[in-house]
Order: C-alpha cells, then structure tokens, then sequence
C-alpha cells in the first residue's frame, strides 16, 4: 500500500538557543561524540554560512551578524557532517521561521599577486605550502 504520509525532516531531538550577551570575542564550535552540536558566542550568520554550505549571505537583516548566539542540540545516534547540517536547516526553519533559498552570484573579487619575485621593494620570505 503507498503511503501518502509527508516524509520526515532531519531533525534535532533537543535543541536550545540563547542570545549570548557576554561581550567576549572567543567563539566555540563544537560536535563533542558525534551527536551533539554546539555552538558558542557565534554570529547566526556564521551557523547559517554551515548549514547551507555558503560563503555569502545577502540580503540578511543586521542582527544575523551583530548579535551572538550560544547553541546547543542533540541528536540521536552519530549523525555525520552532512546531516548535521540538514538538522540545522530543519532547526531554522521550524525555531526562526527562516525563509531562504541559495543562488550562485557572479561578483569581483581581488587576487593579490606579487609583480616580480626579485623586485627590490620585496620584503619578506616567500611562504611556504
């Protein structure tokens, strides 16, 4: 018999959010034995930028960059890294009512380059990879 039931969204089984009001510039993420996700002192733009796996969020409101957040959630068994994210996606949208969708932009970007390796006004060692 087919089943018409909506199929079920990756999930968190417990998740908190809490506007971190400390002031202190040290910032923490965390996946401590595979099935819990924190997050401390961080920017939800930040936590957003994994979930989605972006690089860029346009046109956000300014708090999703000013204001800092400590999360915490958990999840049954050891999700992987993949589905960690889906449990964020799912967390954004049922906690924030976030409506989002992901379009690939062409925009400048700067490569800076060095002229002339022997130029005299070179100052430094090269680096090493």
């Amino acid at each position: 018999m087919l089943s018409l039931a909506p199929s079920r969204e990756p999930s968190f089984d417990a998740v908190s959010i809490k506007r971190n009001v400390s002031g202190d510039q040290d910032i923490a993420i965390n996946r401590s034995g595979g099935s819990t996700f924190n997050s401390t002192n961080l920017a939800m733009a930040g936590v957003l930028m994994r979930a989605y796996q972006v690089k860029n969020i346009v046109g956000a409101p300014g708090w999703l960059d000013a204001e800092r957040y400590d999360i915490a959630a958990k999840a049954v068994g050891k999700p992987s890294a993949d589905e960690i994210n889906a449990m964020l996606r799912t967390m954004f949208k049922e906690r924030l009512k976030l409506a989002a969708h992901i379009e690939p932009r062409d925009i400048s970007v700067y490569a800076l380059e060095v002229a002339r390796a022997n130029h005299p006004g070179l100052k430094g060692r090269r680096a090493r990879l």
